[in-house]
């Protein structure tokens, strides 16, 4: 990683230098995506609990203390 971060800028200036969509999204050419054909898109979720067994964590905020638990960095 580092090796490319170090000559991504001479790489480049020899590969298309002017096409940065991250900067210009009028650049990209692909289409965007529409989230209505996505399954399990929010629009098309109607019960959080069908989504996985970590639902009730998300609803009570209790992610972060289950992930410190099982590291056993919180005991």
């Amino acid at each position: 990683m580092v090796k490319a971060c170090k000559g991504y800028e001479s790489w480049k200036k020899k590969n298309e230098p002017e096409y940065m969509p991250w900067l210009w999204p009028d650049q990209i050419t692909a289409d965007f995506i529409d989230w209505d054909d996505v399954e399990g898109s929010p629009g098309q979720v109607d019960d959080i609990s069908s989504c996985s067994e970590e639902a009730a964590d998300l609803q009570n905020g209790d992610v972060t203390d289950d992930i410190i638990k099982e590291d056993g960095a919180d005991e």
